[in-house]
């Protein structure tokens, strides 16, 4: 497959007053192989925001060229919605990640069958848990670090977790989204 990167952001479709009347946006979840991508609105004047599709590059060999070496090219394939197993993730929401799949191990409980907003028979955390984790993992790692610091950056992974659809909330709960897997062998 060819080694060029496809880019990522915005695609604008402008009105001559310069207003972005829809906005798209491509998101990657993998690495390698099991990379998938996924195009959504990312804001529409007259609709909805959302998922459009999700779909992986794969490989089709066109023949061989003069020299005898094989050319191929991408062709896109559409796919079931991505799987999330946080390899994506950098940083404080790679770490978060894996604090939480700790406390969601160690403290999780079922919701309880019929409860208003949960999905029925989610294994689910709370955010308290959740963030004594997060600090335990990093005052294990920066023994120094301010529980001012500990703080921003676990309300910055919580954003970004949520935005990228690795977990889902409710009040004080957390989950896993059903598209997220969670690999505890690392741990």
């Amino acid at each position: 497959m060819p080694k060029n990167k496809p880019t990522a952001g915005p695609i604008r479709s402008r009105s001559s007053d310069g207003a972005v009347d829809v906005s798209f946006g491509i998101s990657v979840v993998g690495k390698g192989p099991t990379k998938v991508f996924k195009l959504e609105y990312t804001g529409a004047n007259d609709g909805d925001e959302g998922n459009i599709t999700s779909f992986r590059l794969d490989s089709i060999e066109l023949g061989t060229d003069a020299d005898g070496n094989v050319t191929d090219a991408p062709v896109v394939v559409q796919v079931e919605g991505a799987k999330h197993d946080g390899s994506n993730l950098k940083g404080n929401a790679a770490k978060a990640f894996g604090s939480f799949g700790i406390a969601l191990a160690e403290h999780g409980q079922v919701s309880p069958e019929g409860s208003h907003g949960f999905p029925d028979g989610l294994t689910v955390v709370s955010r308290e848990k959740w963030q004594d984790q997060f600090y335990s993992d990093a005052k294990a790692k920066e023994a120094d670090i301010t529980d001012d610091t500990l703080s921003r950056r676990f309300r910055r992974a919580i954003g970004e977790l949520v935005k990228s659809q690795q977990i889902g909330t409710l009040g004080q709960w957390l989950w896993l989204d059903s598209r997220t897997t969670l690999d505890m062998s690392g741990h």
